[in-house]
């Protein structure tokens, strides 16, 4: 009757336990959020890219493209050179720091955000 699904059964077992073998390898190196610090690179590659003449403001010019990915690349490589074993500080915190002040800016409002205490209204 559910023959057809062995298949992608046996299929989910197999990632599962190749996403659970390599998470684990992940977790022992210690970078975890490199994914995000350097999809933010890239957008600021692409932001910045949008800016310059070259694109003519038009967000998929090839250009905006090729930019954003040199800002990628240069972003790894950084992280490549600074990869030290027992680091107090983070690998994202050192290559994009602004990551923290672009998350923790998000207005109150916002679903989901929390508003930061400030001296003044922490009594």
């Amino acid at each position: 009757m559910l023959e057809f699904l062995a298949a992608p059964f046996v299929a989910s077992l197999i990632l599962t336990g190749i996403h659970a073998y390599l998470g684990v390898h992940v977790v022992e190196r210690g970078v975890i959020f490199v994914d995000l610090s350097l999809a933010q690179i890239a957008a600021l590659g692409g932001t910045i890219a949008l800016l310059m003449p070259v694109s003519g403001g038009d967000p998929h010019a090839p250009v905006v493209y090729w930019i954003s990915l040199a800002f990628t690349f240069i972003g790894a490589a950084v992280f490549a050179l600074i990869r030290v074993r027992r680091a107090r500080i983070p690998q994202e915190a050192k290559v994009f720091p602004s990551g923290l002040t672009i998350k923790h800016s998000t207005p109150p409002s916002c679903a989901g955000s929390r508003a930061i205490p400030t001296p003044d209204s922490a009594s």
